[in-house]
């Protein structure tokens, strides 16, 4: 069944959707690739790396083979060499790279017959290909300024001489989105309104509703929709209705002062606060439980972070996100794992991270059990503040003779006394 896909982790998801369909069919099949593009955008690329990619060949038939693409960053290319995958390093400068982009564009070319003069065509393309310095994204920008050019001819299709122009175009990846968000800027009315609309996109690590940015920004709906139409070509609105930035390149870029410069450059600091402000707003939000650790604490809101995590009511909340124990074990992991990469782990002020990666598996099998976990782990008489956060019963709490923790997956067993 492909019901509730969404909810499902990735483990999961490619099991269901590729792996258990796949391997029913015969093994005559015509061999066949799967291309997985840009691995270095996956938010979390080294599930990608351990779940998917290094199981490709003991899961999937023999007929069906993976190409991966990626950035070379360091936690990817040390995932592909510790798990022994092959790999290949192309330059951008590459001649093959080069005549690829060529080829694609004259494509590209060939499909704007009322904008562009077509026995033009391949000059043009050769004197395209080279002002892409090597990258098929800034090919994307092209159809569109084109067409502008082509509007501000006023007369006439666009020919090689037109092109060829110093100034017609940007060089590179860093000339074209300098053009663009310069008229997104326009746009929005301004350097103030760009800078807070661009702030949370550029630091949340997963796309955002329409609804968050209306309450991050204090807009209306109307308001940020028309914002979001007019970034279009910078945005990319899914199917869900969450937005982000169409490239990671384009979160680089802007958070890069020395690439982007003062009028355009974004500061991810002010995204954290404006992120962490809407997750103390909004505490019960999917969101916020799943980021708001993360954006308190990378806008220096450290004692706000510590407060969710010695909050009895907080953690059983973030805990509890996902509809399976699979999902849920995923969601206590990453809030470990972002203590442990926040460098908060071992802080004084919380026992929290410390005692979820000891209660992970009883937890994410029944989150109901952190209140049993709590007392077992840390004691009645604990002082840690999420012992002490715990709800005040109506009447005393049944005193122990001794307390055992059984298997993970077992009830908390409390010997009373007296019984």
């Amino acid at each position: 069944s492909f019901e509730g896909l969404r909810e499902k982790t990735l483990a999961d998801l490619f099991k269901t959707i590729l792996v258990d369909p796949l391997n029913k069919l015969g093994a005559d099949q015509m061999r066949q690739v799967v291309v997985l593009d840009a691995l270095d955008e996956c938010s979390r690329s080294d599930d990608v790396l351990t779940k998917v990619i290094r199981t490709w060949k003991d899961v999937m038939p023999s007929w069906l083979s993976l190409v991966v693409s990626t950035r070379p960053e360091g936690e990817i290319q040390r995932g592909i060499t510790n798990n022994g995958l092959d790999s290949k390093v192309l330059e951008l400068k590459d001649e093959e790279n080069f005549r690829d982009i060529e080829k694609h564009i004259e494509h590209l070319l060939c499909d704007m017959k009322d904008t562009v003069e077509q026995k033009d065509v391949a000059s043009c393309a050769k004197i395209l290909s080279n002002r892409s310095e090597g990258l098929f994204l800034w090919a994307r920008f092209l159809p569109e300024t084109l067409d502008r050019m082509h509007e501000e001819k006023r007369g006439g299709l666009l020919t090689a001489k037109d092109i060829a122009k110093k100034d017609a175009i940007p060089n590179g990846l860093g000339g074209m989105f300098k053009e663009y968000f310069e008229r997104l800027q326009e746009k929005v009315g301004g350097e103030k309104t760009y800078k807070m609309l661009l702030a949370p996109i550029v630091a949340a690590r997963e796309p955002l509703s329409v609804e968050q940015l209306c309450a991050v920004l204090q807009l209306d709906q109307d308001d940020m929709d028309d914002i979001v139409d007019d970034a279009s070509n910078l945005l990319y609105r899914g199917g869900d209705g969450r937005v982000a930035l169409i490239h990671k390149r384009m979160a680089d870029w802007l958070s890069d002062k020395k690439q982007s410069g003062k009028m355009l450059c974004v500061k991810k600091k002010d995204g954290h606060k404006q992120l962490a402000d809407y997750c103390s707003s909004s505490r019960d939000d999917v969101f916020s439980l799943r980021h708001a650790v993360f954006h308190l604490v990378q806008s220096d809101k450290h004692a706000e972070a510590f407060e969710l995590l010695n909050d009895f009511a907080w953690v059983q909340s973030a805990i509890s996100v996902g509809g399976d124990e699979a999902q849920r074990r995923a969601t206590i992991g990453n809030l470990i794992r972002d203590c442990v990469e926040l460098d908060i782990y071992f802080a004084p002020e919380s026992d929290t991270p410390r005692f979820l990666s000891k209660a992970v598996h009883a937890l994410s099998y029944d989150p109901n059990e952190l209140a049993s976990q709590v007392l077992a782990r840390l004691g009645h008489d604990s002082n840690d503040p999420l012992a002490c956060s715990l709800q005040t019963p109506d009447q005393p709490w049944l005193e122990p003779t001794r307390v055992a923790l059984a298997h993970p997956r077992d009830p908390l067993l409390h010997v009373l006394k007296g019984h």
